[in-house]
């Protein structure tokens, strides 16, 4: 029990590595959709903080990506600290 916050945080991250292999191995325009909604809301609000600092930093790709792996990072922290505190809370009422 005590190990299902890192789990689901360790499963989200092996979700975003899988989308992040079919993002540099496709060659559809759109692959990179998915690196994106994972990483959501972290990356839109990182990429206009980019986007105003520096119009063309985002044209390149590979910001975008390290833009959609930190948003994804960010998620993955959230879910570890909402499930241990949910883990953490069940074992002060069993105990």
């Amino acid at each position: 029990m005590r190990r299902t916050p890192l789990l689901l945080a360790l499963g989200y991250m092996l979700i975003v590595a899988f989308a992040l292999l079919t993002l540099l191995m496709g060659d559809d325009a759109m692959v990179g959709v998915t690196l994106l909604i994972l990483g959501f809301p972290w990356t839109w609000l990182l990429g206009m903080v980019i986007d105003t600092l520096n119009p063309d930093a985002l044209a390149s790709g590979v910001l975008g990506v390290a833009v959609g792996v930190v948003g994804a990072a960010v998620n993955a922290l959230i879910i570890y600290v909402v499930a241990r505190s949910i883990v953490m809370r069940r074992t002060d009422r069993a105990g």
